[in-house]
């Protein structure tokens, strides 16, 4: 979906109208739920409507934009329809489509080479980081051809799985940086494994294969660091000669909070960086002008990261709380799963807000304490499920008699009332991410840099050959988001599509 910069305005502006009227149910707490009473605080037809629903039904109907409305057993007050309806009109579309955005002659490996490299990509990732790297790593191939960049910056690199693919597979200079220094020994361990298996794919094959490796550095990226800085210390780390230093594509695959807007602001800002394509995360992690709020986290940095835009700074409402912020963290696709598979599944967001109950009336002071996991939770009684809880949290617990008191029992009844509340709430998550998102595309709009399609999706009918010149912006999902919920990167260059 292309916007123009006006259609980003208006989109923006609606929804963080939106947002607004409904902030209540963005900052409360699940944990809250009976200690704040929050189901009394809907509207009292919003109440009588959603007490009836199937948990299955009322999740296709809340969490999926487009979806039919079926299975229901009443007519849905207009306000509960019209929260429902802007709600998923205001969300990017996260969905993929049939068709590949690469032509398979776009693979510059050989076959026989192909399965050295999937040995080698598939080894040490799980399903979900394989199919991002997969992805992600054709739209860095392409669009790095496209820009003529010379040598790709992979920002916080972890143990090198996108840059060793994209020097395998797709023959591109890439520098990697990670903070960790385990992670980077990691990630040359990594690359020296792959080099044996590379000699003895050679003597089987009578082949000679010389690949180039990434150059990992361990190096941070500080979300105060000027953009010409930052590449000083990239060149210095990585022996001051590289001659490919003048072109970059920066790319960055979920780089948490601050990092991913972070190199937004660095492509606006330095001549050298040609092309950028992130994919972010962590949005709760964000440095905020929010005030007021007891939740904000700390600010770690003198720049603010949300808002970027000049627009949505200039809005009275634009403030994104820190819950509201971690909402949008959430993977609507996967919490649908979940209801649909195994209903009973959810019952822990119920457990967890009885023990808030039990853990305040013996310790007032103690407000949403951090639990570790329990893993399978709902498949424990309440009493066992808080023994070891409070076990975890190094205090008494309570006596049996009050845990599986009348109180107690009446609560465990209203868990689909828990888990039909975190619904509403996860209405709003994708409108969040969506005003994120947006105020970075505005952003560089605003600074009128940009030179193709700001957000590209991976699997569409379109193929990147017809992306043309222009401030134009496309607003689509890289990944599957039920594989990888954070599914959006931003795509940007400074030249023009050829």
């Amino acid at each position: 979906m292309i916007y123009s910069e006006e259609e980003l305005k208006f989109r923006l502006r609606l929804s963080l109208q939106f947002i607004s009227q409904f902030k209540h149910f963005g900052k409360h707490y699940i944990i809250e739920y009976f200690t704040d009473n929050h189901w009394e605080k809907l509207p009292q037809t919003w109440q009588e409507t959603l007490q009836d629903e199937d948990l299955s039904s009322l999740a296709n109907c809340l969490l999926i934009p487009g979806a039919p409305v079926y299975g229901l057993t009443q007519v849905w007050p207009l306000s509960l329809l019209a929260f429902r309806k802007l709600s998923h009109f205001l969300s990017i579309k996260r969905e993929l489509s049939s068709g590949r955005i690469l032509n398979e002659n776009h693979r510059k490996s050989e076959k026989t080479k192909n399965k050295l490299v999937d040995y080698v990509h598939w080894k040490h990732m799980k399903p979900k980081k394989r199919h991002e790297i997969s992805s992600l790593s054709e739209v860095i191939a392409k669009i790095s051809s496209q820009s003529k960049a010379a040598s790709i910056i992979d920002v916080g690199s972890g143990q090198g799985h996108l840059s060793r693919i994209l020097t395998l597979n797709y023959k591109l200079s890439v520098k990697s940086i990670e903070r960790e220094e385990r992670l980077v020994k990691c990630a040359r361990k990594f690359d020296d494994e792959v080099l044996q298996k590379i000699v003895d794919f050679e003597r089987k094959e009578s082949d000679s294969w010389q690949p180039q490796m990434p150059t990992h550095l361990q190096m941070s990226l500080s979300p105060d660091v000027e953009s010409e800085t930052f590449l000083e210390d990239l060149r210095s780390a990585a022996g001051g000669n590289s001659a490919d230093n003048r072109h970059f594509l920066l790319t960055g695959l979920h780089a948490c909070g601050d990092l991913s807007a972070t190199m937004v602001r660095l492509f606006k800002e330095s001549s050298s960086i040609k092309s950028l394509i992130s994919v972010s995360c962590c949005y709760m992690k964000l440095t905020t002008d929010c005030i007021n709020n007891d939740a904000c986290d700390v600010t770690r940095s003198s720049q603010i990261y949300y808002p970027m835009s000049d627009y949505v700074k200039s809005l009275e409402n634009h403030e994104l709380c820190y819950e509201f912020r971690k909402l949008a963290c959430h993977s609507n696709e996967d919490y649908l799963r979940k209801v649909e598979e195994d209903p009973s599944s959810l019952k822990g967001q119920c457990y967890r807000a009885m023990l808030e109950v039990l853990i305040r009336r013996s310790h007032p002071e103690l407000i949403r304490t951090g639990v570790k996991t329990i893993k399978n939770c709902h498949r424990l009684s309440f009493l066992e499920y808080s023994k070891k809880a409070f076990k975890k949290l190094g205090l008494s617990c309570p006596d049996e008699a009050t845990i599986e008191s009348n109180e107690m029992t009446e609560m465990l009844q209203m868990w689909p009332n828990v888990v039909k509340l975190f619904m509403i709430s996860l209405v709003l998550a994708p409108v969040v991410e969506s005003i994120i998102l947006l105020d970075r595309v505005l952003y560089l709009k605003e600074n009128g840099e940009i030179f193709m399609n700001l957000l590209i999706k991976f699997c569409c009918k379109m193929q990147f050959s017809q992306l043309s010149s222009g401030y134009e912006s496309e607003l689509l999902s890289i990944f599957e988001p039920l594989l990888s919920p954070r599914c959006f990167a931003v795509v940007a260059s400074k030249n023009e599509v050829e």
